[in-house]
């Protein structure tokens, strides 16, 4: 008698309860990023620039 065991069908990861706390995990560390991002770029758009390489670069 072989002691064979029946295989372990595989999930995919988007159905699996790990999947969706990873997937969280990344939207929320992404969202953070995200809102850091923002607010520098609008704390910098506050700093009045007149020079024209600010004008060309805003230009491209």
């Amino acid at each position: 008698m072989d002691n064979v065991q029946p295989k372990i069908k595989h999930r995919p990861f988007c159905f699996s309860v790990k999947g969706h706390v990873k997937m969280l995990r990344l939207d929320i560390i992404n969202s953070l990023v995200t809102t850091v991002f923002m607010l520098i770029v609008s704390v910098l758009a506050l700093i009045p620039e007149t020079t024209t390489l600010t004008v060309g670069g805003g230009l491209f």
